[in-house]
């Protein structure tokens, strides 16, 4: 076990960025070695006198920049100090892209547009002029959270996953309340299956709250029910986490068959499941979720802000039965709670139909760019039918850090597989945000762009 430890008294900033800042310095100036194991969490936390939290934050920083990677059972490793090369480090280190000659296709967030801001605005001069408006000024939600909660109810129910409002708990969008679910039914160091490609969220609320992803292959159809049932069988964890619709990296949805195999497996072994369904909206026809099929089994997660705006910060956790005072307590425990104006806000376009049209627009848009990207790179590319995301397997190992420096020199911004992979990469690629690019015609261009590169691509 190395004895690294890094000095970051003379980094600003937070002390997870300060961790990860010395950790890349360490590495670029030969003070540890590619290859070097890193020490554990909780052996850092307490060398450094900080927050385990805290290390688990720095470890998921400089696994997003590529400096270090994870493998389930030996431990995390320090990357080649090549790989990524220092402008692809910046990209993962800004978590954007910015620079007028650069077409982001990296960022992954919803296209919204002047219409979602002018649904907002309504939305806002309705909350403004509320009787009741000083309640939702506060920092609690103590008398007024029925109502959201009935609207949470509703909404969930577009998606056919049909929950008493009493088993409904509000918190602050997607990524929390993946974190407040984690919390709710996991303990510290317990494992957690996953499939192998997921989105950085989970990787990083696992390392935040120090439980360790198991990966789980997957197929055209998403995860594999048969290595779920292995996995549980095998008692390697009892909870799993599962992104059945427009998965991030891969754009694949779940079919129905599929989602039953998988929930029969879930109730056969005993075993939870957390379903992120933030982008079930996107489907043009609902698709039965777990939460439908295994309802007593599964804690389902969405959120309004993949719908009205990143910034109207409200997710909803439709909660099993016997569950919704653990997740309501993970929420308060962690912070997560939601400011009383967004679920306001969020209420107010559920209840006029705001939400609902303006979901039926950012469908149409993903099917419009999903559509885009079958054409340009193939229809296996994007296997959903409206997608935020597109993946493109590479032809030999190594070599996504390089498409996407080169896709870079080329003015197009996409993010290589090793930041989703969970353990080591099964295979290489890379993943093409659809939505971040401001119109079609620029989402075009980048497309063309990475098109012309497919000499690299099988």
């Amino acid at each position: 076990m190395t004895i690294w430890t890094p000095a970051i008294e003379s980094h600003h900033g937070p002390a997870y960025l300060a961790i990860a800042d010395a950790l890349e310095a360490d590495l670029r100036a030969g003070r540890l070695a590619p290859g070097t194991r890193l020490p554990a969490q909780r052996e850092l936390a307490f060398r450094l006198k900080v927050a385990l939290g805290t290390v688990g934050r720095a470890y998921a920083e400089a696994e997003r920049r590529g400096l270090i990677g994870g493998e389930v059972g030996r431990g995390t490793f320090v990357r080649a100090p090549d790989q990524p090369d220092p402008a692809v480090a910046e990209l993962y280190r800004a978590g954007a892209v910015t620079g007028d000659a650069l077409i982001d296709m990296a960022t992954n967030r919803p296209p919204s547009g002047a219409g979602n801001a002018a649904a907002v605005a309504r939305a806002l001069r309705a909350v403004a002029a509320m009787p009741d408006l000083a309640a939702s000024l506060t920092d609690r939600l103590d008398g007024i959270a029925p109502r959201y909660r009935i609207a949470g109810a509703r909404w969930l129910a577009r998606s056919g996953v049909d929950v008493p409002a009493d088993r409904v708990v509000l918190t602050g969008a997607g990524q929390p309340a993946l974190v407040a679910a984690i919390a709710a039914v996991t303990r510290s160091g317990e494992r957690i299956l996953c499939e192998a490609f997921t989105d950085p969220g989970l990787k990083s609320a696992a390392a935040l709250l120090d439980r360790e992803l198991v990966p789980l292959p997957m197929d055209a159809d998403g995860l594999c029910p048969d290595a779920l049932a292995r996995a549980l069988e095998a008692r390697e964890a009892r909870v799993v986490c599962t992104v059945p619709d427009c998965h991030n990296p891969t754009a694949i949805t779940q079919p129905e068959q599929r989602r039953r195999d998988i929930a029969a497996v879930i109730r056969r072994f005993d075993a939870l499941a957390i379903e992120d369904a933030v982008h079930a909206f996107l489907n043009p026809a609902p698709i039965p979720a777990l939460a439908t099929l295994a309802p007593e089994r599964t804690i389902h997660l969405t959120a309004m802000s993949k719908v009205l705006a990143p910034a109207v910060r409200l997710g909803f956790i439709a909660a099993p039965e016997g569950f919704a005072g653990r997740v309501a307590a993970a929420v308060g425990a962690t912070g997560l709670m939601v400011p009383a104006i967004f679920a306001a806000i969020a209420a107010r376009a559920i209840e006029d139909g705001t939400a609902a049209r303006l979901a039926d627009q950012g469908r149409g848009e993903a099917l419009a760019r999903a559509t885009m990207a079958r054409t340009l790179l193939g229809p296996a590319s994007c296997p959903s039918p409206a997608a935020l995301t597109a993946w493109l397997p590479l032809a030999e190992p190594g070599m996504s850090e390089t498409f996407v420096a080169e896709a870079r020199r080329r003015g197009v911004a996409v993010v290589a597989s090793t930041a989703f992979a969970v353990g080591r990469p099964t295979c290489e690629a890379v993943r093409i945000s659809l939505a971040a690019a401001a119109d079609r015609s620029q989402l075009e261009r980048g497309l063309r762009i990475i098109a012309g590169m497919r000499c690299a691509v099988r």
